[in-house]
């Protein structure tokens, strides 16, 4: 939800144009496209997910852990018997008795490819990232741009499609009051 150097000078532009048209306001509509956004939003999701497991296996175990999960670093090691573990209670099912007869790197590989594309259509972690865009547009309009934050509005987040170069646009439209 970082905001490209294209988009911050788009911005500023938008924000000169605001300022000399104080009638208008904006809204903002956060975007994310399943395409690009999704795999990336599933790989961190699947990351947060080990350190929460492995924060709590560090405590059952009695052993000194960080303030935040998020702050621990898994052991490769320590991944794949977490994975399934992962997979059961997202899937809501046992991995497929066919993937008993896989070596298990190959077995490990098809637990995180089911995990992921879960993940990766979730509508719910791609409206978040939506929103959480729409938010960083909004910070840099009122923080950067010194735009009044009563004059910027967020509507509902929506699933678009990502451009060629994988880039995803946010719709801003104006208003007036």
């Amino acid at each position: 939800s970082d905001l490209s150097s294209d988009a911050k000078g788009a911005l500023d532009k938008l924000v000169s144009a605001l300022k000399a048209r104080p009638e208008l306001r904006l809204e903002i509509e956060g975007t994310s496209a399943q395409s690009s956004d999704g795999p990336l939003i599933a790989e961190q999701r699947l990351e947060r997910e080990y350190q929460a497991t492995y924060y709590k296996m560090l405590q059952r175990r009695g052993e000194k852990v960080p303030a935040q999960a998020t702050q621990l670093q898994v052991p490769d090691d320590e991944k794949p018997a977490m994975l399934e573990a992962i997979y059961r209670s997202r899937l809501k099912q046992q991995p497929p008795a066919q993937w008993e007869q896989l070596d298990r790197k190959e077995r490990t590989d098809n637990l995180r490819d089911a995990v992921i594309k879960s993940w990766a259509e979730s509508a719910l972690l791609l409206r978040q990232l939506g929103q959480a865009r729409a938010s960083s547009i909004k910070d840099y309009l009122v923080d950067q741009g010194k735009l009044e934050d009563q004059r910027v509005y967020f509507v509902d987040a929506t699933l678009g499609q990502a451009e060629a170069d994988g880039r995803v646009i946010s719709q801003l439209h104006l208003d007036s009051e």
